[in-house]
């Protein structure tokens, strides 16, 4: 994975135990060529989430990491909670919520030069080089983006 040119995203408990089912001695995520260390985990009660800086929340499990990198997300206390291990490899120390997923995904999307976008649920749409199809698996009708697709249907764009 180190090696991959995609957006590559770890999540926790990531390289926690070698082939032995060990805990590595350099301590997880145990990465090539990286100083990334998980140097605490804790198990969270529901309601105590780790709140993040800028929006979402850790909940269930988190991880204190040090080393690794350029910081994605940090806890509103300034504790590193995601990393950018490398160009292509990114370390997520804890069980985020939608909206911290959605906020990792999307930096790591943009970081592939693509351009995300927020669907509403049952929305989806798919592209060719000069197409693009919006499919509605709602019973109902959604508008998104001035665009109106009827229920259980689809929307096709002739793209320029």
């Amino acid at each position: 994975l180190i090696d991959a040119e995609g957006q590559v995203i770890l999540g926790p408990r990531s390289g926690a135990r070698n082939v032995d089912f060990e805990i590595p001695s350099a301590l997880a995520p145990d990465l090539t060529g990286s100083d990334l260390k998980v140097t605490r985990v804790e198990s969270l009660r529901q309601d105590t989430p780790v709140r993040l800086a800028g929006g979402g929340v850790i909940q269930g499990y988190f991880e204190v990491i040090e080393g690794g990198g350029d910081e994605i997300l940090s806890s509103v206390d300034g504790v590193p909670v995601a990393v950018r291990v490398t160009e292509t490899v990114n370390y997520m120390a804890g069980w985020g919520d939608q909206v911290t997923l959605k906020r990792l995904i999307k930096t790591c999307a943009e970081k592939a030069g693509l351009v995300p976008m927020d669907l509403p649920q049952h929305l989806r749409v798919r592209e060719t080089a000069g197409e693009r199809f919006w499919f509605n698996y709602s019973t109902e009708p959604i508008v998104y983006e001035g665009r109106s697709i009827p229920a259980a249907d689809f929307l096709f764009e002739q793209l320029s």
